[in-house]
């Protein structure tokens, strides 16, 4: 396998990273077509001698990678099992300024509210905080690897943050946020879509799918949420 790149010559300006292990092949070409037809210049990385489960631990170091080809450059990480709807431009313009950029949720349960963050999608930016916070989430995630803890790459990162003090940081707006595409609506610019396999379906939404492509003839997933099979 070989990476996906496309780079242009001004060394200061976003890059979007990621990778893929083998099995992961078809989607991350469909990512980088996506990346071509939007414009977006990428460097997305082969991995072999990995499944995705553990490759997710590699994050970081993919990211470290890349900060050090491209040491002027605002990295911005993303699964390639995400979506590109659209412009991103206004995104690289909020995140100026800030060390780090994610999405955040608060996620709401009986007793508390949880901070909930992704890797979907960050923004690093070029600065010593970055640096710093990326190199706790190397080291976390090279113990979890050794140590054989339940805890992924999200956790790993939530903790890292924790323990990285002088690090500034900026909410990556929901539209922009790699939330999955069943959860938001149509102006979401940047979603995300699970590769695994579909749970099977209730009875009741069995026959709720078929009663709407009866109606408008089409699947009940791209009369929802715009996903074309």
């Amino acid at each position: 396998m070989q990476d996906f790149i496309s780079v242009p010559r001004t060394d200061d300006k976003p890059i979007v990273v990621g990778f893929f292990t083998p099995n992961y092949k078809p989607i991350a070409d469909r990512f980088v077509a996506n990346l071509a037809r939007i414009g977006i210049s990428h460097h997305i990385f082969a991995v072999s001698g990995h499944d995705w489960k553990s490759a997710t631990l590699l994050k970081p170091e993919i990211i470290a990678g890349a900060r050090s080809l491209y040491p002027r450059a605002p990295i911005v990480f993303m699964d390639v099992d995400c979506i590109i709807r659209g412009p991103v431009h206004p995104l690289f313009e909020m995140i100026s300024g800030t060390d780090v950029a994610l999405p955040i949720r608060i996620i709401q349960s009986d007793k508390r509210d949880l901070v909930w963050s992704s890797s979907r999608i960050i923004v690093w930016n070029p600065t010593d905080g970055a640096a710093r916070l990326l190199k706790r989430w190397i080291e976390l995630c090279s113990e979890r690897s050794s140590m054989h803890v339940k805890l992924n790459d999200e956790k790993l990162l939530l903790r890292a943050i924790s323990q990285s003090g002088g690090v500034t940081f900026t909410q990556i707006p929901a539209q922009y946020a790699a939330f999955e595409i069943t959860d938001i609506g149509p102006e979401a610019v940047i979603v995300h879509q699970t590769t695994r396999p579909p749970r099977p379906l209730s009875l009741a939404k069995r026959l709720k799918h078929a009663m709407i492509k009866s109606l408008t003839g089409k699947p009940y997933a791209e009369w929802k949420y715009g996903i074309k099979n």
